[in-house]
């Protein structure tokens, strides 16, 4: 048997050694010099409940001096006592460390929704990727992204999507919507969550019409929003870009996005870069004159930035928010289902399809390009004359609804266009 006296004189040797202690538990000295005690014990192998082997085992007992001699017999009579009872050492020993170990902290819908977002938009445009940043930020993580992903249910997304309908941004909570659904189905890959709980949530929402956007098709109707914007009072930034929006047929981002340097207001276009479009191709608009001068005089109010439109909320420049837009026109009166800042660019192709303006004009204008790597060549300037005559009939429409001459804006329209497509002037003709 050992003794204090004898297991500090062990000293180390070329390899491993044991001492035993006896009934199974020895001292297992280190090359190092360091002491482990072990209790040695044989437990029965059972195969269709009958005896085939007896299996020699190690429970580790701790260290010595940490665990003194007295200590380490106690632990072994503990052991034999839990064997009498047909229990393995072994095996409580971890039930009992693994009792002991704090639960793992539940992973929050933050965590996940991050992991989507960077593996969903490596392949999104620079412009897609913004915009799906800002409903992250401003939608899913504020609301839901503290909350343990196998804890959300159904109620508490729908619940946060019907306050956003509530709003009026009707598609940004169809959207929200979708990334959810996606945010879900990763947590479910990964076995954080057993359910999906945005699963066919969309149904429980306002029916939305993809980019079927609401339009405005009288222009008495579009001069009393043009003279709405006119006498709107909120922030010149967002009062700029209203009064711009209508004349230009470019999407919200594309709009809110602008740099001073994309344009060239001596040769009277915008150059919008590829990163920023939806076909990832660049975009030239010819400016009529009443963008240039309202262009003209958002640069000299804003001479030090160089955005456009800057937003007033950040440190950093930024342009102004997604939703700014929006709530501006909400304000004026106009709600989600009637009309939006994407309904600028659809009531100007509305009108201007019905009045018979060529299709290919009016397509190229909207940046409706289909992106195709095997095209021969990509004309930024393609059919820039008779869409510049075109944006100009459009402009004379506006300013002739504003000026309450409804009746006689569709009439110009056409004319223009009998011009601009017959290479004829034609002052008189009456095609009202």
């Amino acid at each position: 048997m050992l003794t204090d006296k004898k297991i500090q004189s062990l000293k180390p040797r070329d390899k491993d050694y044991k001492v035993f202690d006896g009934e199974g538990l020895f001292l297992l000295v280190k090359t190092s010099g360091a002491k482990y005690w072990r209790f040695k014990y044989r437990v029965e192998s059972r195969t269709d409940g009958e005896v085939v082997a007896r299996v020699e085992k190690l429970l580790a007992l701790g260290t010595y001096p940490e665990v003194s001699l007295p200590v380490a017999r106690e632990k072994k009579i503990d052991a034999r006592r839990l064997l009498a009872q047909g229990i393995d050492p072994v095996t409580d020993a971890k039930a009992k460390a693994e009792a002991l170990r704090p639960a793992p902290a539940p992973v929050l819908v933050r965590q996940v929704a991050e992991e989507w977002f960077a593996l969903r938009s490596m392949s999104w445009s620079a412009s897609h990727k913004d915009k799906n940043r800002s409903r992250l930020d401003r939608h899913v993580l504020p609301r839901w992204g503290t909350m343990p992903a196998a804890e959300v249910r159904f109620r508490h997304l729908l619940d946060g999507l019907v306050e956003i309908q509530a709003r009026g941004t009707l598609e940004t909570a169809h959207r929200v919507a979708q990334m959810l659904d996606g945010i879900f189905r990763l947590a479910i890959k990964k076995e954080l969550a057993v359910r999906n709980p945005a699963d066919g949530i969309t149904r429980e929402l306002t029916p939305w019409r993809g980019e079927h956007y609401p339009v405005l098709r009288e222009f008495k109707d579009i001069g009393e929003l043009l003279r709405r914007i006119d006498a709107y009072k909120g922030s010149p930034e967002v009062w700029n870009a209203l009064r711009i929006a209508p004349y230009v047929f470019v999407r919200p981002g594309e709009l809110r996005k602008a740099r001073k340097d994309e344009f060239n207001l001596e040769d009277a276009t915008w150059v919008i870069p590829a990163a920023r479009m939806k076909n990832r191709l660049p975009h030239l608009v010819p400016l009529v004159p009443q963008v240039v001068a309202l262009l003209r005089e958002v640069m000299r109010f804003n001479e030090g930035g160089e955005l456009l439109f800057p937003g007033r909320t950040s440190r950093r420049p930024q342009p102004i928010s997604e939703n700014t837009l929006g709530v501006a026109l909400r304000g004026m009166g106009y709600t989600g289902e009637t009309f939006v800042p994407h309904s600028f660019r659809a009531t100007a192709s509305t009108a201007l399809n019905e009045a018979g303006w060529n299709r290919d004009w009016v397509e190229r204008q909207l940046s409706h390009v289909e992106k195709n790597k095997v095209r021969a060549a990509y004309n930024l300037a393609e059919w820039r004359v008779p869409r510049t005559k075109m944006m100009l009939a459009w402009a004379e429409a506006l300013d002739l609804a504003r000026a309450g001459k409804a009746v006689q804006a569709p009439a110009v329209l056409h004319r223009r266009r009998v011009e601009a497509e017959f290479q004829i002037a034609a002052p008189e003709l009456d095609v009202a």
